[in-house]
């Protein structure tokens, strides 16, 4: 309910692939991260449809259409979007047994792949902002990853982490070390 509730008031219309407009930014990344905390405790939430009186399969907004925030112009909510990405890694990954492809096979939702290149997109984000809690998503998802039968495409994911250590803001280089 409350999944839905936050969804649906603050983040995605009765469209499919559409964001809420009238809504503040502060709010959305509020709704965004409350909600990265539900779908560690649910992650099947990731599958479901926000609104339960729209059930057309192709047409109806699900809570994987959450990824159109990664590339949001505002860094903090591409940077919770990319933390909320890393939650949904991590709990496939201990809710599969490490099988993504089967966890992810419902119709219209990205792939694993697909989301993990969202992730190394934002790793590789100009904003230490964006930058920093995407690693906050790639070190709650890493060691689930590194399990997981599909492993081949977490590599993408690893190698750009080294040339964060040169990063010109020192507490991403700090974040990197703790990763």
């Amino acid at each position: 309910y409350l999944g839905r509730r936050l969804a649906a008031n603050f983040l995605l219309s009765r469209e499919k692939g559409e964001m809420v407009v009238d809504t503040r930014v502060s709010v959305k990344t509020l709704a965004l991260s409350t909600l990265g905390e539900v779908v560690m405790l649910v992650p099947q939430l990731w599958g479901l449809n926000v609104f339960l009186d729209l059930q057309e399969e192709l047409t109806s907004p699900v809570f994987s259409d959450l990824v159109l925030f990664t590339s949001h112009e505002d860094p903090g909510l591409r940077g919770t979007a990319g933390r909320l990405v890393g939650r949904v890694l991590r709990g496939a990954c201990l809710e599969s047994g490490g099988r993504l492809g089967s966890w992810f096979s419902r119709d219209g939702q990205p792939e694993p792949g697909e989301l993990l290149a969202q992730l190394t997109s934002l790793l590789e984000d100009e904003s230490s902002v964006t930058v920093r809690q995407a690693i906050a998503g790639a070190r709650l998802c890493i060691p689930h990853l590194l399990q997981a039968s599909e492993f081949s495409s977490t590599t993408s994911l690893l190698q750009c982490l080294p040339s964060l250590a040169t990063n010109k803001y020192w507490l991403v280089r700090l974040d990197v070390c703790e990763l």
